[in-house]
């Protein structure tokens, strides 16, 4: 078992906390006591062993071991506890703490874990379609200014293509899954770390919805590329058969209601079905 904090790190720590305090709108005594408690509250894990005489560089992502006693966490509060006693853990030995270290790895972890929160895809996408609207009302009036120009009737016609107005209609429905079905309506974030999140436990949920708004997406746009298709691209002889232009169609990919529908009725299996066909052949292609 460790003997405590080793003494050359207690500066450091300090000094981080100071720097981590200040970012976060706290004192940094706040934090440097946050973080005792933190440590002796899991001490079993945290003092587990002695200190490395030198900083051992672990690698580039956590062992299973790091990975298994965050997720032991039965709240958020409790998660954000063992994720900062683990990064401390790490970066820990006779020789100091490698607060450099320990910051970069909060920021870098904390935002991989947060995984597919719907809160930055919405913040994403409205800033898409605000953009999106913008650029159509500048063609449109370029177009009215020089009527004749055949530079501007280009872009016009492929800025207003029924590709690109379909295209523009699903990220307007994309939007709303995200926002409705993925609970990020109003919601905005800058802070990108699981561990700082705004929304705090809310976290948990944001993660969880916003990864199966993607999967749905991830389904949906498999099926407009390979049953809508685009005039940008012709399959390959080997990707062919995958293509269903000119068939029937299965859905409605600009309409939140048929969606909806076809999550229902069936449709929706169907494709479900061919995209895990796909998938399991990729490495045959």
């Amino acid at each position: 078992m460790g003997q405590g904090i080793p003494k050359k790190a207690v500066r450091a720590l300090i000094e981080h906390c100071n720097r981590f305090g200040e970012k976060t709108g706290r004192s940094g005594a706040e934090v440097f006591k946050d973080y005792l408690e933190w440590m002796k509250k899991h001490a079993d894990y945290f003092f587990a062993s002695h200190w490395p005489p030198k900083y051992v560089p672990t690698g580039t992502w956590l062992t299973k071991e790091e990975c298994r006693f965050i997720l032991e966490s039965k709240s958020y509060e409790e998660e954000v506890e063992r994720f900062t006693v683990v990064l401390l853990k790490r970066n820990l030995s006779l020789e100091g703490l490698k607060a450099e270290y320990f910051e970069q790895e909060f920021g870098f972890y904390g935002r991989m874990f947060c995984g597919h929160c719907s809160v930055p895809a919405a913040m994403y996408l409205r800033e898409y379609i605000a953009k999106l609207e913008e650029s159509n009302a500048w063609m449109e009036k370029q177009r009215k200014l020089e009527p004749n120009d055949a530079y501007w009737m280009k872009l016009y016609d492929n800025s207003f293509s029924a590709e690109a107005i379909r295209s523009g209609k699903m990220a307007r429905v994309q939007l709303g899954f995200i926002e409705v079905d993925g609970a990020a309506e109003g919601k905005v974030c800058e802070v990108h770390n699981k561990y700082l999140c705004p929304y705090g436990a809310l976290s948990w949920e944001l993660i969880k919805l916003g990864n199966m708004v993607r999967y749905l997406w991830r389904l949906l746009e498999f099926y407009d590329r390979h049953w809508n298709g685009s005039q940008m691209y012709t399959p390959s002889p080997s990707e062919a058969k995958w293509y269903h232009m000119g068939e029937p169609g299965l859905l409605d990919v600009t309409s939140r209601d048929d969606i909806l529908k076809a999550l229902e009725d069936g449709r929706m299996d169907k494709i479900v079905d061919e995209f895990r066909r796909y998938n399991e052949t990729a490495k045959d292609r």
